[in-house]
């Protein structure tokens, strides 16, 4: 298990300036329409109870993302860096006066207040790799659900998207699924991450659900009105077991 980094100790000061813009400008203010977030907030929501769940490449969000579940015992995050983790423990979990878009969550599947505190409570630890890497918690770990919302499409091709697949679905326990959102940029984004990821499509994830004897569940690519980006490709892939 992971232990919260409590100090700011080795510190990347670019990084950490980039990932604290980014908690204060993102998911810090009221629930945005239009951008897809409410799709993927109710396919979460849709999971039911659930025993054993990661999200990667989560940054400051997992609590977000996490919060229309219903019943889950335990919640693992990933990060490659460990700048966006400090800021999540220290301006998210320990925080006990949040966003007005995690109220509008709550209010959306009818759960009361106390709801943050059994969710911030099921997020037990973190752990730190690069999901375009082959990856693994332990020996014994395997998870009934992988979540990923936006990591996967910053990739540079599709063979490095199709990576990011692979390498989770050989974590995932039988009959396990892995959920993603990934948004399309716009034009300017693309320059100012030097990552066009113009590939996304529902097409890739059917090509990857046959390379991986995977079932899909959900796949559908949405236009949607956003200054950065364009459209978003929201997918379910099913393991189909052993």
């Amino acid at each position: 298990m992971q232990i919260y980094p409590e100090k700011l100790l080795d510190f990347d000061k670019e990084r950490y300036d980039y990932y604290f813009n980014y908690y204060r400008h993102n998911f810090n203010s009221e629930l945005q329409p239009n951008l897809g977030t409410e799709i993927v907030l109710d396919m979460v929501h849709e999971l039911g109870e659930i025993k054993t769940l990661i999200d990667l490449g989560s940054g400051t969000s997992t609590l977000f993302w996490m919060l229309p579940l219903q019943n889950v015992e335990t919640i693992i995050y990933n990060e490659i860096y460990k700048e966006p983790v400090y800021i999540f423990h220290n301006y998210v979990i320990k925080n006990d006066s949040l966003a007005k878009c995690y109220y509008e969550i709550l209010k959306r599947y009818g759960y009361p207040s106390e709801h943050i505190g059994y969710i911030k409570n099921k997020i037990k630890e973190f752990h730190l790799f690069d999901v375009r890497s082959y990856w693994k918690i332990n020996t014994n770990t395997k998870f009934e659900i992988i979540t990923q919302f936006g990591t996967f499409g910053l990739s540079r091709n599709e063979e490095e998207f199709f990576r990011c697949i692979e390498n989770s679905s050989k974590n995932l326990s039988d009959h396990g699924s892995i959920m993603g959102a990934n948004w399309v940029m716009k034009n300017h984004l693309i320059k100012e991450k030097s990552i066009d990821n113009h590939y996304l499509s529902t097409d890739l994830i059917k090509k990857s659900a046959i390379s991986l004897n995977m079932k899909v569940t959900v796949n559908e690519m949405y236009k949607i009105n956003d200054r950065d980006y364009e459209g978003i490709l929201i997918w379910s892939l099913k393991k189909n077991g052993s």
